[in-house]
């Protein structure tokens, strides 16, 4: 099974996100799928064509999200990530909101993506969408029964959200790594809100031997300070128009924060 330097071999790198339109079930659904596709299809070229590494696509706009999504959620979504797949020249990651990691697998599995991003893989966590519970116990059982080759990327403290009862970070990052996480996500408090440089050093420090990539908040501006611990990032707001976060992604901003991130090497 490949690993994440397998799949991203250079020193530092760079994901930008696919933020897809909504989807059929979700409330603010247009009626018009080809649409929300070819769209996702435009902001994939932007963010190869400005050089970055990898992309995650997310149902982003399905809000307020839902841990259990209708099986037409479920097979738009399978549907645009293959269709996604089928012309990317990068790596590919599935993010379906809210830490829908069993069908994150399967639409990854499915459709050839090589990893997924899981907000919740140890940690019990509450938020907009209600409760989540821990699921590195179920997705690593079914990741083994389909023989996924999928790569795991675990979020810890994520976003949006806060720990249901007390915990300690530091046996959270451990327990994430025993787990199998093959990459550790560290965010902000909210989308477009960078963690701190001693939150992303911490971090590290308590598990060096995996990736560390951090997912919100990431400027070229911010970009080397972050990086003098993480090995990557995950970008969607500043790589849009104008660093407006609902906008098309513009190819001229993800080569900017491709070039900062190149000089970190």
């Amino acid at each position: 099974m490949k690993n994440f330097y397998d799949i991203f071999p250079r020193k530092k790198i760079v994901i930008g996100m696919v933020h897809l339109k909504p989807l059929p079930g979700s409330p603010n659904f247009e009626g018009d799928l080809e649409q929300v596709y070819e769209s996702a299809l435009q902001d994939l070229k932007a963010i190869e064509a400005g050089g970055a590494h990898g992309a995650i696509v997310e149902n982003f706009s399905d809000v307020p999200y839902t841990t259990e999504n209708s099986l037409e959620t479920v097979l738009s979504m399978t549907a645009i990530v293959a269709g996604l797949k089928r012309e990317a020249t990068i790596p590919i990651g599935v993010n379906f909101q809210f830490n829908c990691a069993k069908e994150e697998i399967a639409i990854a599995y499915v459709c050839g993506a090589e990893f997924i991003r899981v907000e919740a893989f140890v940690e019990n966590r509450m938020g907009p969408f209600g409760l989540t519970l821990a699921k590195a116990p179920e997705l690593m059982r079914y990741r083994a029964k389909l023989g996924a080759k999928t790569l795991i990327f675990a979020d810890i403290n994520v976003k949006h959200t806060y720990p249901m009862t007390s915990q300690d970070l530091s046996l959270d990052l451990k327990e994430t790594v025993s787990a199998g996480a093959d990459a550790i996500i560290v965010t902000g408090l909210q989308t477009g809100q960078n963690p701190s440089v001693d939150e992303v050093k911490f971090v590290k420090r308590c598990a060096p031997d995996v990736p560390l990539l951090v997912g919100s908040g990431v400027t070229a501006e911010n970009v080397s300070s972050l990086l003098e611990y993480a090995d990557g990032i995950i970008v969607g707001s500043y790589i849009k128009k104008d660093g407006i976060v609902k906008n098309p992604v513009d190819p001229e901003r993800v080569r900017h924060l491709v070039e900062e991130v190149k000089r970190m090497r």
